[in-house]
């Protein structure tokens, strides 16, 4: 239970990294129009109180919202 929603979280923040633009905090830029954009349905999920050896599954959704491809890659446990 703890490792599939430590994956899963974990995942988040990796693809989170990886589609970032590399920007340098004092410009004042956006990152390109054609840079990809990834949005989570949600970022953070509750199971509430869980019996012990209960299995539990959680699916997070995102969608490239952005004009470039979304390339996730290397994905680890967090």
């Amino acid at each position: 239970m703890i490792v599939a929603l430590t994956m899963g979280l974990g995942l988040s923040e990796v693809i989170r990294a990886e589609q970032q633009p590399k920007i340098n905090p004092k410009e004042t830029s956006k990152a390109p129009e054609t840079a990809p954009k990834i949005k989570f349905d949600e970022l953070t999920h509750d199971f509430g109180k869980v019996p012990q050896q209960a299995t539990l599954e959680h699916t997070f959704v995102f969608k490239n919202v952005g004009a470039g491809i979304l390339h996730i890659k290397d994905v680890k446990a967090g």
